[in-house]
């Protein structure tokens, strides 16, 4: 007998970029220590109306961001790489 366990469509958690901590007051941490080919990429941070907030570029696998400097409120940080994987998540500075 032979049992077949259906694979998932989506990849694992652990392949995912995680950001925290998430509300906010100073610094957050983008962690994509799952993949090194994100370092030397530029994220942009935005805010909810769309106007650019911030551009930070990525120098370590798990890279902080100062984000002192913005006001309080949502904001929407992004990136993308040349193979077209992107990386997209909300997050609030209070």
């Amino acid at each position: 007998m032979i049992f077949e366990i259906p694979v998932p469509d989506t990849e694992p958690k652990w392949l995912e970029a995680r950001l925290y901590p998430n509300p906010a007051t100073q610094e957050l941490t983008l962690d994509l220590s799952y993949d090194a080919r994100w370092v030397g990429k530029e994220v942009r941070i935005t805010g909810m109306n769309g106007q650019p907030a911030m551009l930070v570029k990525i120098n370590s696998p798990i890279q902080k961001i100062n984000i002192s400097k913005l006001s309080p409120g949502m904001y929407v940080l992004a990136a993308k790489r040349e193979d077209g994987v992107s990386v997209l998540q909300k997050f609030i500075k209070l």
